[in-house]
């Protein structure tokens, strides 16, 4: 027999076709086509009745989160004391600036907790009577201190001119009392008298009169012979009154009077505490921040208060500043972070040859930022710069909870619409946080060699890149499948240089919203807008030299301790991670690493600010 013959085909599986009339294959027993599905379903809805319960769990842990700082500023009071000093002041205007704070900013801290199952309404008032009660708390201290003008004395300016009446005391001693009584508003002030002793013979001649002034206010001064004040002085005085004494009439029988000092109004009261709120409120416009731990998250809106930087001219070697030779810079904008980005831009343009030749593409999701735009502008008056909208909605409802809330809030995720922002004439574009310093010519990073890539980064590959993903990931072969054929190492989406134009030709803000949504029913990562990027770029990506991004300097994402730097040479540092310096230089607890940062700092310290206590 030929080689090869006898290995023909003895069976063959022939399947109906679907299209054809044949009847459909019943189901084997015990299975249903419609249980994955249903399995999913009520997977689903366990997912958002867990979230669910999540969400007002920590609206009511942060409602309830002003207690626990009211009894401290308490303690803080009493261990201050009733006297006015520098740390009662502060402990007491601390007191008072926080509720005022927290009352212009209940709408952002509940806002992560928005959502229609859950019901806002009673946290929202238990964070505001608690506020009202650290306020009342601290107005209660400004009274012990003596601050508010509730005593007579804090309006004397305000009450009519004083009056002179004169007026004569009888007693049971047969002396004569011609006093001079000053009267302002029916408050007795203090009286000069006039005293004579009779004679004690009918011959002895008579003791010329001692005069005696009467305080009828002060400690432990009571005015007993109030009660005996009587017979006002006559409209008309005799004109034989001797030279220094009043001229009186005869003595009455005493009659007894009860004179009460009367205090301010209280509507007088009331608009001096409103003045002093609305002093309050000015003065809060300066420096306004949210509490994160224990420091203080500035947030600097005003543009008095950084300095302006020096203005930075073009080398020769420089080209025009709107040919190829320009770099586009993106970076966002945020009211807690502006003094990061003041830093961030006064170091790229201290070490770049080329200054004139940078243009700034800043992304803010307030819908207010003339302030912001201002501010820079103030300090960096030569700077080519645009200001661009975000719309927070846009991604809002695609963000799900990560390990610290500063990573879920919405212009994090600007990164992932850069292409759909910037204008079309910018085709590549290098994006950078707003806490990094660049110490070397950004131009090197910038004309970075994409070789074909889309994104250029410094990849890290011995990093545990499993870390970044949870165990319902890996678990699940059609997901961990995404990694098949490339290797995956992790990058810093803080420091990136991106093609625009292979970005939009692409389509990778669809993908990276697809890797969104999975998010949102599976929960497959926990750090923000991170790991998206990690599922469609980790190992496609143009690796950079390390030297572009020392990130870590930060901390961790839970407690923010110090880092030192890696070995080896630096271009650009970055505090990624919980701690920022500027945070920390303030907090008088810096890292090391935080020295490097404080030379770029633009912000003016007009007058020393307590951030904590």
């Amino acid at each position: 027999m030929e080689k090869g013959k006898g290995l023909a085909r003895r069976w063959a599986v022939e399947l109906p076709d679907a299209s054809s009339s044949s009847p459909t294959v019943p189901d084997p027993p015990g299975f249903t086509r419609s249980a994955p599905d249903a399995d999913d379903a009520a997977g689903a809805r366990q997912r958002k009745d867990s979230e669910t319960a999540w969400k007002a769990q920590k609206a009511w842990e942060v409602a309830q989160a002003p207690f626990k700082n009211l009894m401290m500023m308490g303690f803080m009071m009493w261990m201050a004391g009733s006297t006015v000093h520098l740390f009662s002041i502060g402990i007491t205007f601390s007191a008072l600036w926080q509720p005022l704070n927290a009352f212009r900013s209940v709408g952002k801290v509940f806002e992560p907790f928005k959502d229609p199952r859950v019901d806002t309404i009673a946290p929202k008032l238990l964070f505001t009577a608690l506020n009202l009660a650290a306020m009342g708390l601290g107005v209660w201290k400004l009274n012990t201190l003596g601050l508010l003008p509730t005593n007579p004395s804090d309006w004397v300016s305000s009450l009519a001119p004083a009056r002179m009446h004169l007026y004569r005391i009888c007693d049971r001693a047969a002396k004569s009392q011609d006093i001079h009584w000053t009267v302002t508003d029916k408050q007795p002030l203090a009286f000069r008298s006039f005293t004579s002793f009779p004679p004690p013979f009918p011959w002895w001649p008579p003791s010329p009169p001692k005069p005696f002034t009467h305080h009828l206010r002060g400690p432990g001064r009571p005015p007993p012979t109030l009660l005996r004040v009587h017979s006002p002085l006559p409209p008309a005085a005799p004109a034989a009154a001797p030279v220094g004494r009043p001229p009186f009439g005869p003595c009455v029988p005493p009659v007894r009077r009860r004179h009460t000092i009367t205090m301010p109004s209280n509507c007088a009261i009331v608009v001096a505490i409103a003045i002093f709120v609305v002093i309050i409120l000015s003065a809060s416009h300066a420096v306004t921040g949210a509490r994160v731990g224990t420091m203080m998250i500035r947030q600097p809106s005003s543009v008095l208060m950084f300095r302006e930087a020096p203005a930075f001219r073009n080398s020769p070697e420089c080209g025009a500043a709107d040919g190829d030779g320009r770099v586009d810079i993106a970076m966002t904008l945020d009211a807690n972070y502006l003094r990061g980005t003041m830093a961030a831009v006064l170091s790229i343009l201290q070490h770049t040859a080329c200054p004139e030749s940078v243009a700034f593409h800043f992304l803010t999701a307030d819908a207010d930022d003339h302030g912001l735009a201002a501010a820079l502008r103030a300090s960096f008056p030569f700077l080519d710069l645009r200001v661009y909208r975000f719309d927070p909605s846009r991604v809002r409802d695609r963000i799900s909870r990560s390990v610290r809330q500063e990573l879920d809030q919405p212009l994090n995720y600007a990164r992932v619409y850069l292409a759909d922002t910037l204008p079309p004439d910018v085709r590549r574009v290098t994006y950078l946080d707003s806490d990094v310093i660049v110490v070397d010519d950004v131009r090197t990073l910038a004309s970075v060699d994409l070789a074909g890539h889309v994104v250029a980064a410094p990849e890290y590959c011995h990093a545990n890149f499993s870390n970044y993903f949870t165990d319902a990931f890996w678990s699940h072969p059609a997901l961990n499948g995404t990694f098949h054929g490339r290797r995956p190492c992790y990058f810093n989406t803080g420091v990136m240089v991106m093609d625009v134009d292979k970005w939009r030709a692409g389509g990778y803000t669809r993908r990276v919203e697809e890797w969104m949504a999975v998010q949102k029913r599976r929960r497959i990562y926990h750090l923000g807008s991170l790991p998206p990027f990690l599922l469609v770029f980790a190992g496609h990506i143009r690796a950079v030299d390390h030297r572009w991004n020392q990130h870590g300097l930060g901390g961790d994402n839970v407690e923010g301790r110090c880092r030192g730097l890696h070995p080896g040479p630096i271009s650009l540092l970055h505090w990624s991670g919980k701690g920022k310096p500027w945070l920390r230089l303030d907090a008088r607890r810096p890292c090391s690493v935080d020295y490097l940062w404080a030379p770029y700092d633009l912000y003016r310290y007009s007058s020393p600010v307590i951030d904590e206590w």
